[in-house]
């Protein structure tokens, strides 16, 4: 699946380049594919490395608490963080934020 966003964002990359349009627009494609990745990568991050942070800790025997309270963390900051990267990768919202 992200193998699959990866390839589509730089095939979408590489059309913006050659593609004839106003510098404006280029720039709002730029600032669209970037909301896209980072869209993609925020759960990878912040779901999937739980799990993997959990699997690891008792794979290698790790006593402590803490790898499970990171894992609690990160979980609960994904909402949030979705909200945080579309207000400040989208100059609509941001700058209505900001005003």
């Amino acid at each position: 699946l992200y193998s699959f966003q990866i390839f589509s964002g730089m095939a979408i990359n590489v059309e913006i380049k050659g593609a004839v349009m106003s510098k404006r627009a280029k720039r709002k494609h730029r600032n669209a594919l970037k909301v896209l990745i980072s869209q993609a990568l925020n759960p990878l991050i912040f779901l999937y490395g739980p799990f993997i942070i959990l699997t690891s800790s008792s794979f290698f025997s790790i006593k402590s608490h803490l790898p499970e309270k990171l894992a609690q963390i990160l979980i609960h900051m994904f909402p949030v963080n979705n909200a945080i990267i579309m207000l400040m990768l989208t100059d609509d919202y941001r700058n209505k934020l900001i005003r």
